[in-house]
């Protein structure tokens, strides 16, 4: 998102924390040859550097508020771009789109902000600190059913929530806008707030009664990055389980409820990277986070994650063994990682 202020007035409010910088990626990866880390950490520059991500944690929020005699508006005509722009660098006849006249509200809209690892992530902090400042206040925002509406809902936030729609013009005389975060790079705050928020309503630090923490393996549905031994590794899993107390359960995405309370549970998450690994940020701080890639496809937002919170994580990159990046898991090194 850019923003191009012109001669409208800004206030800016920072939220300063003391963050360390992160450390190189690499050397929290074991069990892996060292041509592949040198192949991942092609895939990471290449992922990453055309956004202009640091490897530095975002150390500073900002929270710009708009208004004077200048409109602002919002607009995204194609792609995932999102443009925050003066009035007067628009020419609204020819835009040919429509227009939703706002005369105050808070914009949390960001590229890719539809997706669940945005949304909940990168996202949801930011309504979670229009929410807490006032509850009254109007938000843009993407928005859906499947997913969205009901973390709202659980979190008890009731603001106003107009729907961000592409080729859509949101004329807003004056809006609260909070920063961008940078893809992949939540700050410790912005977790530690949907935790705190999350905390009021399903516990997430306090014993489970049923003394039953489950080794959690994750089953993608899309055909990207498909584990192809998958049934494999569960029958493994299942053979290796120390007690009771260590069912193997196949994760599937239920109610945002019933899936903070599973991760919360957990003493291991085990998954190909994907959306489903989100989920980490409710973890418990013993959790064991075993992710997979496919040679060559790597991102790192959920090592960002895991050590942000302190998590025990260790990434394995398996050979591509078929079409859209499906690959076979190493059982054995799987079992040697949960000793």
């Amino acid at each position: 998102m850019s923003l191009q202020q012109g001669h409208i007035p800004v206030i800016m409010f920072h939220e300063k924390e003391n963050e360390k910088s992160r450390a190189d990626p690499f050397e929290s990866v074991r069990a892996i040859s060292d041509s592949h880390v040198a192949t991942w950490r092609g895939a990471f520059l290449r992922l990453y550097s055309n956004e202009s991500v640091p490897i530095t944690s975002i150390s500073e929020k900002n929270i710009l508020i708009t208004g004077g005699y200048s409109n602002i508006l919002l607009y995204s005509n194609t792609g995932d771009d999102i443009n925050i722009i003066n009035k007067s660098n628009i020419d609204m006849k020819t835009a040919k789109a429509p227009v939703i006249n706002q005369p105050f509200c808070a914009i949390t809209v960001q590229k890719w902000g539809h997706g669940y690892y945005h949304f909940l992530c990168e996202n949801l902090c930011k309504i979670i600190r229009i929410n807490e400042l006032n509850k009254k206040i109007p938000i843009i925002s993407y928005y859906n059913n499947v997913y969205i509406n009901k973390y709202l809902e659980l979190l008890d936030i009731a603001n106003p929530i107009i729907p961000f729609e592409k080729q859509v013009i949101y004329d807003c005389k004056s809006a609260l806008i909070h920063s961008d975060t940078a893809s992949g790079n939540p700050s410790l705050s912005d977790i530690m707030l949907i935790r705190k928020r999350v905390q009021k309503v399903i516990p997430l630090h306090i014993a489970n009664p049923s003394g039953v923490y489950p080794i959690v393996v994750i089953k993608r549905k899309e055909q990207l990055r498909q584990i192809a031994n998958f049934d494999q590794i569960i029958d493994q899993l299942k053979q290796f389980k120390q007690s009771e107390t260590t069912p193997v359960i196949i994760f599937e995405p239920k109610s945002p409820k019933e899936d903070i309370e599973l991760f919360a549970n957990a003493s291991v998450i085990i998954g190909a990277h994907g959306a489903g690994l989100s989920n980490i940020i409710f973890c418990k701080p013993d959790v064991k986070i075993i992710e997979f890639f496919p040679e060559n496809l790597c991102n790192l937002c959920y090592w960002h994650l895991a050590t942000l919170l302190n998590f025990n994580y260790t990434a394995q990159i398996c050979k591509v063994s078929g079409a859209y990046y499906s690959f076979e898991v190493d059982t054995g090194l799987l079992l040697k990682l949960l000793i």
